[in-house]
């Protein structure tokens, strides 16, 4: 009886190469075309401080330039005007070298205005303050005078007049009224006491008044 031979599987073996071939292809590719470790993991140096990175991110951050009602750049570390600043307003009158400060609330318009801003503000309502000193805790404003402080008001001043002493007195609306002009002239007094009538002297009462012209007269 004649036996068949068995052939070898030459096409299974053919599709297992090729399979084999399109695999290994692909895993090459793959690597060779993926992201690399370098690139997944990035480079810090082992000095730097990832904290410290941050906090200077977002100090950066904090220094993005805002836009107020005014059109004024600023910044949010730049101080303001809030809710609970003091706004300090300080009166110094020259004819007796006295400081009067008045402490207020922020009005509405003034909330959120920084320095710059705030003065606009003071010369666009001609205010005649000037900023002395500005933080988010208060804000000192201050002007001059040429007149007396009210805390000196129905006060006695001694003082120069042509030449000879004189004594003035300051009524409730800050008026100089002349009493008298004396006899005594100022150049006969020491430069110190001279000095001193050229800027006014007050005293509370008459009597404290007269008493200090017996002096000068003595």
């Amino acid at each position: 009886m004649y036996r068949r031979r068995n052939r070898f599987p030459f096409k299974i073996l053919f599709f297992v190469m090729a399979f084999s071939f399109v695999l290994v292809g692909f895993f090459i590719g793959y690597y060779r075309m993926g992201p690399s470790h370098e690139e997944e993991i990035p480079f810090v140096n082992e000095n730097e401080n990832i904290d410290d990175r941050d906090e200077e991110m977002l100090s950066q951050e904090d220094l993005i330039p805002l836009e107020d009602e005014n059109n004024t750049s600023v910044t949010s570390l730049q101080d303001s005007i809030g809710q609970e600043t003091k706004i300090i307003y300080k009166t110094f009158y020259t004819e007796c070298e006295n400081t009067i400060e008045e402490v207020l609330t922020p009005i509405s318009s003034m909330i959120g205005l920084n320095e710059e801003g705030f003065t606009e503000y003071l010369q666009r309502n001609n205010l005649l303050f000037s900023v002395e000193s500005f933080s988010n805790d208060e804000v000192v404003l201050i002007q001059s005078k040429n007149a007396i402080c009210p805390q000196h008001y129905n006060h006695y001043l001694i003082t120069e007049k042509d030449g000879n002493i004189a004594i003035y007195h300051i009524n409730n609306r800050g008026d100089k009224i002349l009493i008298e002009t004396t006899s005594i002239p100022v150049s006969i007094l020491p430069q110190v006491d001279q000095l001193k009538l050229q800027k006014g002297i007050l005293r509370k009462t008459k009597e404290e008044a007269y008493q200090l012209l017996e002096d000068y007269s003595s």
